[in-house]
C-alpha cells in the first residue's frame, strides 16, 4: 500500500479522509440505453484509489504496472472519421485549464445535445467557483473550434459508443491476460 494509506481496523484501505473495502473484488458492467452505449467495467476496490496510490499495489508481492492509453477517445473518433489527431495533447487549448477542456470535449461527446453539455459544465464548472453560462459556452466553441473533424459528434451521445469499443478492448486485454495467468485489474481505460 502507499505511504499515505493503511489498512484500518475494520480491514478498510484508508488515507484518513476515504474509506476503501478491499473485498470489493468483482466488476460489474455498466451499460447505457443497450448493450452498445457503455458497458465499461466498475465495482472494485483498486479503481476507488487514485492512480498515485494505485502504482503501490502488489500482486502476490510483484508491483503492478498502470499502462494509460491517453486522450483513447480522442484517438477512436480521430480513427473513425479517418483523420490523425496532431502531435499535441488533444485536451489542451491556450489559456484554458486542461481538465477543463478534458471535461468539455467529453462532455460535449456524451451528452446528447450541446444545450445539455453547456448546463452539465455550468455545473462542474461551478464545482470550481466558475458559475457563469458564458464561460461554459465559450469552453464549448474553443472546444468546437479545436476539434473541427468531430462537429458531427457533439450533443450525439457518441461517446457512450466510444465507452462500449473501450470496455471492448478492456475485456479483450482481460480475457488474454487470464489465458496466459497473468493477474490483471482494469481500471476503465487502463
Amino acid at each position: 500500500m502507499a505511504p499515505d494509506w493503511w489498512t484500518d481496523t475494520r480491514g478498510f484501505w484508508t488515507d484518513g479522509s476515504r474509506f476503501i473495502n478491499p473485498s470489493c473484488d468483482r466488476y460489474y458492467r455498466v451499460f447505457n440505453v443497450d448493450w452498445g452505449h457503455g458497458g465499461r467495467f466498475y465495482g472494485t476496490a483498486w479503481q476507488g484509489l487514485p492512480n498515485t496510490t494505485r502504482c503501490h499495489l502488489r500482486i502476490d508481492g510483484e508491483p503492478v504496472v498502470e499502462l494509460d492509453f491517453p486522450h483513447l477517445h480522442p484517438t477512436l473518433l480521430a480513427a473513425e472519421v479517418g483523420c490523425t489527431l496532431a502531435a499535441t495533447d488533444p485536451y489542451e487549448i491556450d489559456g484554458l485549464p486542461r481538465r477543463w477542456v478534458k471535461r468539455a470535449f467529453n462532455t460535449l461527446l456524451n451528452a446528447d445535445s450541446k444545450r445539455k453539455a453547456i448546463r452539465s459544465l455550468c455545473q462542474e464548472l461551478a464545482n470550481d467557483g466558475i458559475d457563469t453560462f458564458g464561460k461554459a459556452a465559450a469552453l464549448v466553441i474553443a472546444v468546437e473550434e479545436r476539434h473541427p473533424a468531430f462537429a458531427d459528434f457533439w450533443g450525439t451521445g457518441k461517446g457512450l459508443r466510444l465507452q462500449a469499443i473501450d470496455a471492448a478492448i478492456c475485456a479483450r486485454v482481460q480475457r488474454t491476460m487470464r489465458q496466459h495467468g497473468q493477474p490483471v485489474l482494469s481500471v476503465h481505460d487502463s
